[in-house]
């Protein structure tokens, strides 16, 4: 019996053995898979990275073409100077022969920056996340060096944004998925500031979250884009349109919006603080508690907005057009704020000018809106 039991004992350990030899073995299978998977993904990224410097070398070869030609110009070009000096004092030099050399340098560089945009637009397409930054980055270098093709650069990257990122969006909270658009708007908003004879369209487009902070967008198309939650501190948006565009939550301090067509925008909880407003057409636009203390809106058009629990302390609305006392009753006014003359004196807005001030005087300055929340 206990000969029987030892063996079974055995027999036990034997196959505890297996069962962790098994599991031992399976894991490390797992693991050489694993391996061999990441090393074939190596594998493709080199194969990748060889291909585009291999393209990278090709256009280098044929840059260098362009430039040995472009040397050989310059060297006809300066043995013309040279027999130009040679002449007599008075002398005329040969009919077209400065032209000709002038004409054959302009080539030359039109051939060198066409193959660089070629080039540029290639990786814009590309399927690689780092080959359409090189590509946007590479067509911001040539709209600085060639005004030619400013134009050209700006419409590019805009259109790139519309196919990227189109409107309306996914309903869940992402902001500014795609590096490369946020790399496109940068390079929109930091372009250099040369007569434009057109409007950069980003209309439709989903642009939750940005980084636009200084971006120069004078009469952009952004009618129905979706702005909430972009940080357009200090940006340039004068004319600019906007009908219908989502700017819930925007971050728009100092913001210059001279003029800006914002009819039925909305603006709620948005920070306008500081914001140029002047001219701007607000008609129906919501701008329940948005902070625009301190905003200025001479000859803004506020016919029908919605101004519930908006903070104005310090606003200059002497000017607006289209305001109503209705409007005001429902907004945060205090003393700071500078009304219309024909409205300072409603008695429903001289009650609500009281109230906000005796409320605000009884609490703590809090940030974030609910200073005004605490208002209602």
């Amino acid at each position: 019996m206990r000969t029987m039991l030892i063996v079974l004992g055995a027999g036990l350990a034997a196959l505890i053995a297996l069962y962790h030899a098994r599991r031992s073995f399976r894991y490390s299978r797992d693991i050489l898979e694993r391996v061999r998977k990441l090393q074939d993904d190596n594998r493709r990224s080199s194969e990748r990275v060889m291909d585009l410097m291999d393209r990278i070398r090709d256009v280098s070869d044929r840059a260098r073409e362009l430039m040995d030609r472009s040397a050989s110009l310059a060297d006809r070009l300066r043995d013309v100077l040279v027999r130009t000096e040679d002449l007599p004092a008075g002398a005329v030099p040969p009919a077209g022969v400065m032209t000709v050399a002038e004409r054959g340098a302009a080539r030359s560089w039109d051939a060198l920056v066409t193959l660089r945009y070629v080039e540029a637009i290639k990786l814009l397409g590309s399927a690689n996340r780092t080959e359409r930054l090189g590509g946007i980055y590479a067509l911001e270098r040539i709209m600085r060096e060639s005004e030619e093709d400013h134009a050209a650069v700006v419409q590019v990257l805009a259109a790139h944004v519309r196919h990227e990122a189109p409107a309306p969006g996914p309903e869940e909270a992402v902001d500014m998925a795609h590096e490369h658009v946020q790399a496109a708007l940068t390079v929109i908003g930091r372009r250099p500031g040369r007569e434009e004879r057109f409007s950069i369209d980003l209309a439709r487009t989903d642009l939750r979250g940005a980084f636009l902070v200084d971006a120069r967008l004078d009469g952009a198309l952004l009618d129905s884009a979706r702005l909430e939650r972009a940080n357009m501190v200090g940006a340039r948006l004068g004319r600019a349109f906007l009908v219908g565009a989502a700017l819930d939550g925007a971050f728009l301090v100092d913001a210059r919006l001279e003029g800006a067509h914002l009819v039925g925008a909305r603006l709620e909880r948005a920070h306008l603080v500081g914001a140029r407003l002047d001219r701007a057409v607000l008609a129906g636009a919501f701008l329940e508690r948005a902070l625009l203390a301190g905003a200025r809106l001479n000859g803004a058009h506020l016919e029908g907005a919605d101004l519930r629990n908006a903070d104005l302390d310090g606003a200059d609305l002497s000017q607006a057009v289209g305001l109503r006392a209705e409007q005001l009753a429902a907004a945060v006014l205090l003393p700071s704020t500078r009304l219309p003359d024909e409205l300072a004196g409603d008695e429903r807005v001289m009650a609500r000018v009281a109230e906000c001030g005796r409320l605000r005087g009884m609490m703590t300055p809090l940030v974030d809106g609910r200073a005004v929340a605490a208002l209602e």
